[in-house]
């Protein structure tokens, strides 16, 4: 079995052509044959340490395992977390350690930390718009194993970020809430400068909340 580092590089440059960034003159192009020798390949995708099992069938196309990746990522993400999460999906992570031994409790990456930004944008593109890889198998290769050999060491973790939409939503809103605390306490009682001080406590409260939550995101737990 090939060492993990030989591994991951190949791995990268196989996500990397599907992505459309492999300088053709450095690699050769994917074949356009596809016989695999499996049938069913179980693919895990993580978010943090929840996880799901992708069945990946040897009939798909990168369009079907694009769209099976997305239902997974909804999947994880319980009806609250969708619903008031601040958080998106960022990128998709080249592979991860299989887990199959229990005693490996959260999923350990073993690429980058990090891809470069034009890249997380074009995954995100492709797993909202799965038809554009569609009867192409680039993925397929990349996340089932090369040549068509299947292989379940390696898995998929769903990376997230900051959505700057909800963020912006929070931010507004608490700022129009501290606003209209003032306009209420001042419209009932005459003292606005009394209401006008109520709504900068307020308005102090949230910005420490939100500058304490900015802080964790740098936090190593």
């Amino acid at each position: 079995m090939p060492s993990p580092n030989v591994y991951v590089s190949r791995v990268q440059d196989d996500i990397e052509r599907a992505n459309g960034v492999v300088d053709p003159a450095r690699h050769d192009a994917p074949s356009g044959e596809w016989k695999p020798t499996w049938t069913v390949v179980p693919l895990r995708a993580f978010r943090g340490r929840e996880f799901r099992v992708i069945e990946v069938q040897s009939t798909w196309d990168d369009e079907q395992l694009l769209i099976a990746i997305k239902g997974a990522y909804k999947g994880l993400r319980l009806w609250y977390h969708r619903w008031f999460s601040l958080k998106g999906l960022s990128y998709v992570s080249d592979r991860l350690p299989s887990q199959v031994n229990d005693a490996w409790v959260f999923p350990q990456r073993v690429g980058p930390g990090r891809t470069t930004p034009h890249r997380n944008q074009r995954l995100r593109y492709l797993l909202d718009h799965p038809e554009h890889m569609r009867g192409k198998r680039d993925f397929m290769l990349a996340l089932t194993g090369a040549s068509g050999t299947a292989s379940t060491e390696y898995g998929i973790e769903f990376v997230e970020r900051w959505n700057m939409a909800r963020v912006c939503v929070v931010v507004i809103g608490s700022a129009l809430l501290s606003f209209s605390i003032a306009l209420t306490y001042g419209s009932l009682t005459s003292d606005w400068a009394t209401g006008f001080n109520i709504a900068s406590f307020f308005s102090q409260t949230f910005a420490q909340m939100f500058v304490l939550v900015g802080c964790l995101e740098y936090y190593e737990f």
